[in-house]
């Protein structure tokens, strides 16, 4: 039987105007887009937490990944960045309508912050996204030459020295003055090639102790662990300019073999690609790397080689805008951090410096043991 279609188009009126009503925008745009993407089985807004929270239900048929992967749709067609979360067999989404603003100074409440080495990686349109270090462990950080790579590691250095987290700071400072201010008397500060190679040989020496001992007292790693040895956090700045081979592979092998004895990193690098590293192991190093963040760059090769994508390319022309990439992948500003005023934030006592001592390879480090 042939339908009236006077009577679907009254129906089709009376629903778009349901939906257009001055207090549904939002809510019409989503269901709109999903009319389009899905032609029979589709997700459903089953309830609406207010004007941007929605919750879908997933039909058979029909899978989270599939409708995550759609989300650019929805970010075009209502002009804000949508963000989705599974919850049993429905989907919240969140529809983030607070624009993110171009400058936050840096502010860090450490003392409710959660984690081993919690550190503000900086503001979403959801807020303050705080992470922690020893989880990931080891970040790689990427980015045209000022647009807020270094500033990133002084936020990450200043909330590990505010925060005294219980771990030694190696700072490889190739530019030789970026950190220098503070880093010499808040860790140990590295900034020729020479030294470089003696300091990494020295971590993989202590890596190897670090591995021993877990498998003499039976655990799979040191976190949590009574009397649990300092995390090792070192931050690497220029990454290119680490060029010794054996170098490179004493960094490679603490990617390896150092997340689950307390060894934790960031590397930055302004041009990510396949040939940072002379030998070819960039790769490898990269891929050893969970957390990533991307700030502004030139072309869609260097976005893969961050992100393993070409959104990088989108990133606007905002000192300190990125793309942080772990557990999802959402844009965020980083918190601004002067580094003159570092040491007004930071103790003035060398209380959580790791010494390495280079003369003598069979000697054992030396160590000064942060304050609890």
């Amino acid at each position: 039987m042939k339908k009236d279609s006077t009577a679907e188009n009254a129906a089709r009126f009376v629903v778009n105007l349901w939906r257009y009503r001055t207090s549904n925008r939002i809510r019409a745009i989503v269901e709109d887009t999903i009319d389009i993407l899905y032609k029979e089985t589709k997700p459903l807004i089953i309830k609406a937490i207010n004007e941007s929270h929605f919750i879908l239900s997933i039909p058979p048929g029909c899978n989270f990944k599939t409708f995550k992967d759609k989300l650019d749709y929805f970010s075009d067609a209502l002009g804000y960045d949508v963000y989705v979360e599974k919850k049993g067999c429905s989907i919240h989404m969140k529809v983030l309508t607070e624009p993110i603003q171009t400058m936050y100074p840096f502010d860090f409440d450490y003392e409710n912050a959660k984690g081993f080495l919690p550190f503000p990686v900086g503001y979403s349109a959801k807020g303050l996204l705080i992470r922690d270090l020893a989880r990931f462990p080891f970040m790689l950080v990427g980015g045209v030459p000022d647009a807020g790579k270094s500033n990133f590691i002084h936020v990450i250095l200043t909330s590990l020295l505010v925060s005294r987290a219980n771990c030694y700071i190696t700072v490889f400072d190739f530019k030789k003055t970026e950190y220098s201010m503070y880093m010499r008397d808040h860790g140990l500060l590295v900034t020729d090639e020479s030294k470089a190679n003696e300091v990494l040989y020295k971590m993989n020496e202590e890596l190897d102790r670090r591995n021993q001992w877990l498998s003499e007292i039976g655990e799979v790693k040191i976190h949590g662990l009574e009397g649990q040895p300092p995390f090792l956090f070192f931050a690497v700045d220029e990454l290119t300019e680490l060029q010794n081979k054996d170098s490179q592979l004493l960094l490679n092998r603490v990617l390896r073999l150092g997340r689950n004895s307390g060894f934790t990193g960031v590397l930055g690098t302004q041009k990510p690609s396949a040939k940072t590293f002379r030998d070819g192991t960039f790769t490898e190093t990269r891929s050893l790397c969970d957390a990533r963040m991307c700030f502004r760059v030139k072309s869609g090769e260097d976005s893969k080689m961050i992100l393993n994508n070409a959104n990088g390319v989108n990133i606007p022309a905002i000192r300190g805008r990125g793309i942080f990439q772990w557990d999802d992948e959402i844009e965020v500003q980083t918190l601004f951090m002067d580094p003159k005023k570092i040491m007004s934030l930071v103790p003035n006592k060398r209380e959580r410096v790791i010494i390495f001592d280079s003369n003598e390879n069979d000697q054992p480090q030396k160590m000064l043991r942060p304050r609890q």
